[in-house]
């Protein structure tokens, strides 16, 4: 072979690696299994959630001990001997209404702010980790507070201030409605190292319909902006750096009851009936229990058997959504969460098939 066509052959494959390995996959831990069942070689970022907070900035574990938080960290942090690239992260908040005003309280007031900082530095420093990640969740959470945009934005600022080189990542909501109320998206970009966007969650039992929560685009049957790519390119008008957006990715069907079994399609009445994870779903479908659609317009399946209805991701939409990631130029993928992927297997397609699939295509 020429040498100039292999020199160019070899140029060309250390830039797509290096393109490669600037792509993220940020993998939330909920510590419903083992840390030791993580692959740790299909997440870029592991973080743990959720530590809590109170109105005055300081930090506390919720529900869970010291040091049974103590303990998962400690065997976070043992992951990197396999994965030496591996950033382990904590993560506070969370959807938890208690402490929606606890956000508002200590985000309005600048010393609370700080005092907020130097608590997260601790922590960053006291378990050896990599950074913290902020899940507000909501500013301004009912149209009332519309100065949280501005003080969610103060607050990441001292955040970055306070812990130097060490990581801050954010995690927002998706869809018009709650872009327009919480965020001012190009400073919550400028103000952080990346940002997690929970492009899932986008219908529930709230809407009186059944619905797919992840919904790569419209149909005819959902014409509304509650999908991911009208998502995403709301954000990205803002004119945000685009290489700092994680898109996310469900390991979790959202479920309905229906009104009618037979009426079970995209948009048929249905009430909210919790959720499912992705190996619950997979297990039930592989087994007959539940009838499989693909949805040829939004990209995405759902299944159904009588009253029983989930809406959901497989093999086929998160390679839709891993293609979209890279055609779109984003920075990568985000999953809430990694316990709910198929860790063991069960469903045939191999340990994390989910959360693998996309790495496969995105880290190539």
């Amino acid at each position: 072979m020429n040498s100039k066509i292999v020199l160019v052959a070899l140029v060309a494959l250390f830039c797509a690696v290096e393109v490669s390995a600037q792509k993220k996959s940020v993998c939330y831990y909920f510590a419903t299994i083992p840390v030791t069942q993580i692959n740790p070689h299909i997440c870029t970022h592991l973080i743990f959630s959720f530590f809590g907070l109170d109105a005055y900035g300081n930090i506390d574990f919720m529900w869970r001990s010291e040091a049974d938080v103590a303990y998962y960290l400690a065997q976070m942090n043992a992951m990197k001997f396999q994965n030496p690239n591996l950033k382990v992260l904590v993560a506070i908040g969370g959807y938890n209404e208690p402490l929606v005003p606890a956000w508002y309280q200590m985000a309005e007031n600048a010393d609370r702010r700080n005092t907020f900082a130097n608590n997260a530095l601790r922590i960053v420093r006291d378990y050896n980790i990599d950074g913290v990640d902020i899940d507000w969740e909501y500013p301004n959470y009912d149209g009332s507070r519309y100065q949280d945009k501005a003080n969610f934005v103060y607050l990441l600022q001292d955040l970055k201030r306070v812990l130097g080189g060490y990581l801050v990542t954010t995690a927002i909501g998706a869809g018009a409605w709650r872009t327009d109320l919480s965020y001012d998206l190009w400073g919550i970009f400028n103000a952080v190292d990346f940002v997690n966007v929970m492009t899932y969650d986008l219908h529930g039992g709230w809407t009186g319909v059944t619905g797919i929560h992840g919904a790569l685009y419209r149909s005819n049957l959902d014409p509304t902006d509650s999908n991911v790519d009208a998502s995403v390119r709301l954000i990205l008008n803002a004119g945000v750096d685009r290489s700092k957006l994680m898109m996310g990715i469900a390991t979790y069907g959202n479920a309905f009851r229906l009104y009618d079994p037979n009426n079970n399609g995209v948009g048929a009445g249905a009430s909210g009936d919790g959720s499912l994870t992705y190996y619950q779903i997979c297990s039930a479908v592989n087994a007959g229990q539940l009838n499989y659609r693909w949805d040829n317009d939004q990209r995405v399946p759902y299944a159904f058997a009588g009253t029983q209805w989930v809406g959901y991701e497989d093999l086929g939409s998160v390679t839709e959504k891993a293609d979209y990631i890279n055609n779109m130029g984003l920075g990568g993928s985000m999953y809430w969460a990694v316990d709910n992927d198929d860790y063991n297997g069960i469903c045939g397609n191999g340990q994390y098939p989910l959360i693998s699939r996309v790495y496969s295509i995105v880290h190539g």
